[in-house]
């Protein structure tokens, strides 16, 4: 049977997949949180618990992303065998490990130097460079596309990467302000989803550093979805037109992962009307210094493009919405929003907020 779970890791991602394709099943892990403390952090413990690690996806290079899988190699790295299967994950040589403690390696100062190390005595495939149509035959327990970077966009990004990889982590709040936040609530869902987009642009290395996140679409038995990092609408909305899929052929999976925590930006109508799906995951507790995260903007999106169906549209958040609001002070929703936009939201219970939340998909 395949499950989905999805992790209450701050302002971050980690979502655990057992996925199942006939008789062969597996673990799908897909990034791992901004701490490598478990108290803030439940990935470092939850990993531990699952059966088995046939596939570990770190999206992308942002903290909020990749700290809890960095810190599950470091803490693995002399099992043998390595109980890591396969790790996709670009531009590894750039995601320090240098943080004190024993690393075992003269040489491994940064996670790709690990991973070469940890290679020499263990069956671990891992791949540098993960980019669309990349395709793995040896993962029989799913079927997963991958949509996002292109090769060129990669080749673009990594001289920045080289740039920007002995500087300290800066967050790169380029959303709203709580300020703003609080005026969108005061403007209806169906005005706010009428508003443009700001386009990304390479030259600003937070915008960048999203483009390029591992964006995939994931099929199983009894459950589909596409997953998209922090990726920018337009780089998904060309490689689904270059698979064939527009409005009137739409992609059709279970649950949608929500680009970048329900920012306004990694939204966009164009993309929703490719997409047939009724239920969308939003991971965040409210986001952090200016960002106010999901945007109520990016919900409107979701509740009002003109290609959706008649059926409710499942809003599933892995904090409540009270903590969610309280983080930042804004509101999301006006109490007869839901009804009158046919829509439920769904929140973790209090056990699940302290480990990881079980999705029934609607």
């Amino acid at each position: 049977m395949s499950e989905l779970y999805f992790l209450p890791v701050q302002n971050g991602d980690a979502f655990f997949i057992h996925c199942q394709k006939g008789d062969e099943k597996g673990w799908v892990i897909v990034d791992g949180g901004r701490s490598g403390n478990q108290k803030l952090n439940p990935f470092i413990r939850e990993v531990e618990t699952l059966s088995s690690h046939d596939l570990m996806i770190m999206t992308h290079h942002d903290d909020d992303h990749l700290i809890g899988i960095r810190e599950y190699v470091k803490n693995h790295k002399n099992d043998e065998p390595f109980p890591v299967k396969r790790l996709w994950v670009n531009c590894a040589r750039h995601i320090d490990l240098a943080e004190g403690g024993d690393l075992s390696a003269a040489h491994a100062s940064n996670l790709a130097d690990m991973l070469k190390e940890i290679t020499q005595n263990n069956d671990l495939k891992w791949q540098d460079y993960i980019t669309e149509g990349f395709q793995d035959d040896t993962i029989k327990f799913a079927d997963i596309e991958v949509l996002n970077p292109t090769k060129e966009m990669l080749d673009r990004f990594i001289p920045q990467y080289e740039k920007k990889a002995k500087v300290p982590y800066e967050n790169h709040g380029t959303d709203l302000s709580a300020q703003r936040s609080n005026e969108d609530f005061a403007i209806g869902l169906s005005d706010l989803v009428k508003r443009n987009k700001e386009k990304p642009s390479e030259s600003n290395y937070s915008h960048f550093a999203n483009m390029v996140s591992i964006s995939i679409i994931l099929r199983c038995d009894g459950l589909s979805g596409l997953m998209l990092g922090d990726s920018f609408p337009s780089q998904i909305v060309e490689a689904l037109a270059r698979k064939g899929f527009n409005k009137g052929n739409k992609l059709k999976v279970d649950f949608v992962k929500v680009a970048h925590h329900g920012s306004r930006n990694n939204i966009s109508n164009e993309l929703l009307d490719m997409i047939d799906c009724n239920n969308y995951l939003i991971s965040t507790n409210g986001g952090e210094a200016q960002t106010c995260h999901p945007d109520r903007e990016a919900l409107a999106n979701i509740l009002c493009h003109e290609e959706r169906g008649d059926s409710p549209v499942h809003l599933y958040f892995n904090y409540k919405i009270a903590e969610i609001e309280a983080v930042k002070g804004f509101k999301l929703f006006h109490e007869d929003e839901p009804e009158k936009f046919n829509f439920v939201i769904h929140e973790p219970d209090e056990n699940a907020e302290r480990c990881k939340y079980r999705i029934t998909l609607s």
